[in-house]
């Protein structure tokens, strides 16, 4: 959520001034002035609309405390939510539309602020003057440790040495001079492993190149074993051809000296086939016919 416009109606000194913080594509501003410029009053007002007007307020001296107001636009930039709003003092129903003519349901509002409190955007986003010299004081009557009292002045955390003492645990946890089970150490040991056999891994750059030309070579070789292998396959082939006609050899001399005798036997035409299959065809005809005519 994010404060797109504060409307000092009736507040402290300001009467119907409005500050514009709705830049796009600036989520930063910065508001700058004299003493009693006003600074330290907008800072209440942006409070009091949030979380309702104190009843011991001292913004109430030049505006009747039934007349103080203040107002602004809340956006939320994730899912588009805006509550344009006044507040106003009293006890129930302070929360009221742009127009301050109705009340409006506090639980936009409480969506928009995501659960936080008024002391804890106090301690957040409120950090004032009085709260930077409260702990100034503290700090001047040695009232604990001084780095504790210095965070808890600008951040309002309370107990800090308990929290140390828990980031100690936790960071015992993560890690140890001389241990072997927390984690940064599991881990350091780890990368020592994987760069040591990284670097076993490795190989110069002169035994890179030559390394390289023996790939080169033998890949060559592998080529020209390759080629050899389909020639021997094909002639293996032929040889495996060969040798199944070898058992074909005595029948076929025996064929081929019938065929010598047979020189002087003229040739048939190359229609014989069809022609002898027709006169067959006529010579079952014609017995046939024979047959009928004897009787």
């Amino acid at each position: 959520m994010f404060i797109a416009r504060l409307d000092l109606k009736a507040f402290g000194k300001f009467t119907d001034v409005s500050l514009d913080l709705s830049a796009e594509d600036r989520n930063f501003h910065l508001i700058y002035g004299p003493n009693e410029a006003g600074k330290s009053t907008s800072l209440r007002a942006i409070t009091s609309l949030l979380f309702g007007m104190e009843s011991n307020t001292d913004d109430c001296f030049l505006h009747r405390s039934t007349d103080i107001r203040v107002g602004g636009l809340l956006v939320d930039p994730d899912t588009g939510v805006q509550l344009d709003c006044v507040r106003r003092r009293g006890r129930k129903k302070t929360l009221r539309d742009a127009d301050d003519n109705d009340p409006v349901d506090s639980q936009t509002l409480d969506q928009l602020l995501g659960g936080i409190n008024r002391d804890g955007f106090r301690t957040r986003f409120g950090i004032s003057y009085e709260s930077l010299v409260s702990g100034g004081q503290a700090i001047a009557k040695g009232a604990g440790d001084l780095g504790e009292i210095l965070f808890a002045a600008g951040a309002g955390v309370g107990q800090l040495r308990q929290l140390q003492e828990q980031f100690e645990l936790d960071a015992a946890e993560l890690f140890a001079p001389r241990a072997t089970k927390a984690r940064i150490n599991a881990a350091v040991k780890g990368l020592d492993e994987d760069r040591h056999s990284m670097k076993e891994l490795q190989v110069s750059n002169t035994r890179f190149e030559s390394l390289r030309t023996n790939l080169a070579k033998h890949r060559e070789a592998e080529a020209e074993a390759k080629l050899e292998l389909t020639r021997a396959i094909a002639k293996l082939d032929s040889l495996d051809a060969l040798k199944k006609a070898i058992a074909f050899v005595p029948s076929w001399s025996e064929a081929k000296h019938a065929l010598e005798g047979l020189s002087d036997v003229p040739d048939l035409n190359e229609d014989f086939v069809t022609s002898r299959h027709r006169l067959q065809a006529d010579l079952e005809i014609a017995r046939a016919e024979e047959q009928k005519l004897k009787e």
